[in-house]
This record gives structure tokens, sequence and C-alpha cells, in this order.
């Protein structure tokens, strides 16, 4: 069983080794994928001022506005007699005489008697203005999924790439770009239906949204490895892999947050040049150690040397020892490129080191 901590400190050292390229794809995950917070201005609360304070009072003097012969001049006086100054009747005041409200009826009033009262054109305004805003949602919505589908999320795909690779050796910044010449089509079909489908099943109250995010967690770093792997066997492997690790995984994450409230309060610069390039690094190292017990229980219940499914067969140094309550840091200079090898058990003793 791999550990949360061991992976934590596996991947402190991986960001030591590789530190620029991992903040600059770090950025660009946590652009695609959601965790760049967004920030907005702080207003001076001296700036704002009540709405009845004098400078804004909606309080003002008809008559020193207009004049006090502002209907004398404009208006005869029998104009209102003439034209509104009907009782109001049963009918205009909508039965107000048998208990409505004065309100209703006096708007009823004004709704069959004074010109405009319907306020026809204010309505037709504002159904105008009400579907050119569903129309520009929707449009934008439209453009926003054919992004993701089409850029974005082969993007996420090759930043995966790019950290999990990160596990072995230096890894360069053009892998970012891998899905766009590798299977391109259907990464894009897969990710797409993985979101969907984790689209869907939020619907439900969040919660099974949440349960289905972690069980399809594994489907980018799938492709990552196995670009043409078909979108089936990619939710089946991934299903497979978060069987039993989904509560594990969220309190993996769940142990990040100290640092994702840190890179909040400082406008996301700890989590641009630390948090984000740590967290991807750690997330890549977690699919390799939940991988590795996979394989390993394929191999028990199928009684042979089998990849559990996997195009690729994991070799002997892929054994980097996340299931070891104790490991050691090298002292080689070459470590950074060289592959990562299983530690001694007892040259360490990681009760003194931070989790965090």
């Amino acid at each position: 069983m791999w550990s949360r901590k061991v992976i934590k400190n596996m991947a402190k050292d991986a960001v030591k080794r590789n530190y620029w390229k991992m903040v600059l794809i770090g950025l660009l995950l946590a652009f695609l994928t959601g965790e760049l917070t967004q920030f907005t201005k702080e207003i001076d609360s001296n700036d704002l001022r009540e709405f009845t304070h004098d400078d804004y009072s909606y309080e003002y003097d008809f008559d020193d506005e207009y004049g006090d012969d502002f209907f004398d001049d404009g208006y005869d006086d029998d104009f209102f007699d003439d034209e509104y100054s009907q009782d109001f009747d049963d009918k205009d005041l909508g039965d107000y005489e048998y208990g409505r409200s004065f309100d209703r009826g006096f708007k009823n009033y004004i709704e069959n008697h004074v010109p405009f009262g319907h306020s026809r054109q204010m309505r037709a305004l504002l159904a105008a203005s009400v579907g050119l805003i569903i129309t520009i949602v929707i449009i934008v919505s439209a453009i926003g999924i054919l992004l993701t589908a089409f850029i974005f999320n082969p993007l996420v795909v090759g930043g995966n790439k790019f950290f999990y690779n990160n596990i072995k050796r230096n890894e360069d910044l053009g892998v970012v770009s891998f899905a766009f010449d590798h299977g391109y089509k259907n990464v894009t079909y897969t990710m797409f239906m993985r979101d969907l489908f984790t689209f869907l099943w939020t619907l439900l109250f969040i919660i099974p949204g949440l349960i289905k995010m972690y069980e399809y967690r594994m489907i980018p770093y799938l492709l990552a490895e196995n670009p043409d792997m078909p979108c089936e066997d990619a939710f089946k492997i991934s299903r497979r892999m978060m069987d039993g690790n989904k509560w594990d995984a969220f309190v993996f994450d769940l142990s990040f947050i100290g640092w994702a409230i840190l890179s909040a309060i400082t406008f996301n610069i700890v989590g641009i040049f630390y948090y984000f390039p740590y967290y991807f690094q750690a997330s890549a190292m977690l699919y390799d150690a939940i991988k590795i017990d996979d394989q390993h229980k394929w191999e028990n219940v199928n009684g042979f040397n089998g990849n559990g499914g996997f195009d690729q067969t994991a070799d002997a140094d892929r054994e980097r020892g996340y299931n070891q309550t104790n490991w050691s840091k090298t002292n080689d200079t070459q470590h950074n490129t060289e592959k990562w090898e299983q530690a001694p058990v007892n040259s360490w003793d990681r009760n003194t080191d931070s989790e965090v």
C-alpha cells in the first residue's frame, strides 16, 4: 500500500531538481484545471457611501425642480378630471371593497386607465434583453466547451505526462503538446466523455459527481501513457485503480489544504512558485503508486506476470518504494538524471521530516 507522506516527500525532491520547468507546466495545469483562483480587486471601504447619504439622497423637492406652476402651465386643471378622474369602482380597484389590497387595486387602475400603464415597450425591451443575455451565455458556453474539448484537455494530458515522466528524469517542456501528435482524436473523445459523465453525475446533488471525479481521476494519466487506449478501457481501468483508493485520494488532496490557503492569501504567488508544481508532481506519483499496486493485484488474481491491462509493462526499476514507511535521500550528484531506485528501508527516519 502506498504512503501519502512518502509520495509527498518524493515530490518535494522532484520539484528541486527540475524547478523552473515544473513551475511553468504547473501554472498551465492550474489554469486549465481550475486550481488557479481568480481574485477581484479589493475595494476601499472609505470610497463607499450609504445610499441615504446627503450627497446621494433620493429626496428632492418636486416644486423646486419643476416649479409651482408645472401642472398649471402644461395641463389644464380639468385634464385629469376629464380623462382619469373616474370613481374607483369594484372593477378598477380589483375588488378592493371586497377586502383586496388597495395597492393592488391602484395598480390595476393605473394599468387599465393611464397611457402606457402596461409598459408594453418596457416589457418587450426586457424580454429582448433577457433573450440576448441567454444567447450570449449559450454562445460563450459553446465556445468554452469547444476550447476545453479540443485544446485544453489535450494540454492537460500533455501536462500530466510531463509530471509523470519527471518522476524518472528531468522532462522537457515540449512534451506538453504530446496529445496533439499522438492519438489526438481518441484523447479528445475520452476526455470529453469523462467531463460529460462527471457533469451529469454532479447534477445529482454534488456528492455523486465528487465520487465520480475521483473514480475517473486516472484517465488523463492513462491517456498520457497510452493515447490510443480505447475510451471504455480507460474508464474501466481508472475505476479499477481507484477501487478502494477514492477516500485515500481525497485525504491526499485534503492534505494540501494548508498550501492552498497560503496560496490564496498571497494571491497565488506561493501557488505559482511552489504549491502547483508540488501538487501536480505528487499527483503524478500517486498515479504511479496506485498503478504499481494495481499491477500487483492483477498478477496475484491471474497468477501470471501480467500488466493489469496497461499497454506498458512496469519495469523492475519502476518500484520506487511508495509503500515504504522509511526512505532515504541519495547523495549522488547525478541523482536528478538517473531513474528512481527503491531506497533502503531504514536509512532515514522519516518521522523527523514534515509532511506539509
